[in-house]
């Protein structure tokens, strides 16, 4: 089930696997050096510091920072730990078996939070042995690896592909979104992030959607050849998406100055010397200092 609000995910938590949210408990019991704020790093270097528990979760607050040797400087609900080189996996487990598994990149200097792109991919990923004695009863558990060690775990499903989707590029509140015709939009506001762009969707996601029967029931995603549509029937979206995509369009220009240099001069001539003439003759008509060069056709 996908919990999508917090509070309920909470509450959905048998209290003996709460040190599962505890990222600091998580990373001591898997052996990670690690320490709370207050007790001091072995050697001078970079360390990844965070909240101890995040129930809102988009990376709020975790950054690297150069520590000498004390921490006392940081929140004391935050923690330090080593720092891990690889492959960024968000893993959806379903009975102990991986089921979604999508990889995220980063540029380099980014925040840890301003992922570039997720993407899902084909391949099978081991459930942490870990996680094997918890008392509660979870149908989904999310898992988060880097390099393969297991750096967070959620009981939930990983909520940015509820729409069926398979690629989830976060546009943030900093940028422009790009527009970008093989993708939709989609508003999902978080954080810093105000949305997706995705390659397809779920027309109707809701909060429990099993995503694995919802791709058994739909099939495929549709086949969205944005110039084929635009040329056989003027649009780039599909009739299932209306009411239920959030399609970026290009932006127009709202204008208030006709015939510049900007806008094609449209004239009909016949029409403005009828109405030349009926200014002219008429009995209160003095300005003749006006119109006085030859109408269209006539000479001077």
């Amino acid at each position: 089930m996908y919990f999508l609000d917090s509070q309920e995910e909470w509450e959905n938590i048998h209290t003996s696997d709460l040190w599962v949210y505890n990222k600091l408990f998580l990373s001591r019991v898997l052996g990670y050096t690690c320490g709370p704020i207050g007790s001091s790093v072995p050697k001078p270097d970079f360390y990844i510091v965070r909240p101890m528990m995040n129930m809102l979760g988009m990376g709020r607050y975790a950054r690297k920072e150069w520590i000498y040797k004390y921490t006392d400087q940081y929140h004391p609900g935050e923690f330090w730990c080593e720092i891990f080189h690889g492959p960024h996996l968000s893993v959806d487990f379903r009975d102990k078996k991986s089921e979604l598994v999508v990889l995220g990149t980063r540029e380099p200097f980014s925040p840890l939070y301003k992922w570039e792109k997720w993407e899902r991919m084909d391949q099978e990923v081991t459930f942490p042995e870990i996680l094997n004695d918890l008392v509660g009863s979870y149908e989904y558990i999310n898992c988060e690896f880097i390099g393969n060690r297991l750096i967070e775990v959620h009981f939930r499903q990983n909520p940015d592909f509820r729409y069926g989707n398979t690629v989830a590029i976060p546009v943030w509140k900093d940028e422009n979104a790009p527009i970008d015709k093989n993708y939709n939009y989609i508003k999902d506001e978080d954080y810093l992030r105000t949305g997706f762009y995705i390659d397809w969707r779920d027309s109707n996601p809701v909060k429990s959607s099993d995503l694995t029967n919802q791709e058994s029931k739909m099939g495929k995603p549709a086949d969205r050849d944005v110039n084929y549509m635009y040329n056989m029937w003027g649009t780039t979206s599909l009739i299932s998406d209306y009411n239920s995509t959030e399609v970026i369009k290009e932006k127009k220009m709202l204008r208030e100055i006709a015939n510049d240099d900007k806008t094609p001069k449209k004239h009909d001539f016949e029409v403005q010397n009828e109405l030349h003439e009926k200014i002219r003759n008429d009995e209160d008509y003095d300005d003749w200092s006006y119109g006085t060069e030859p109408s269209w056709g006539h000479k001077w």
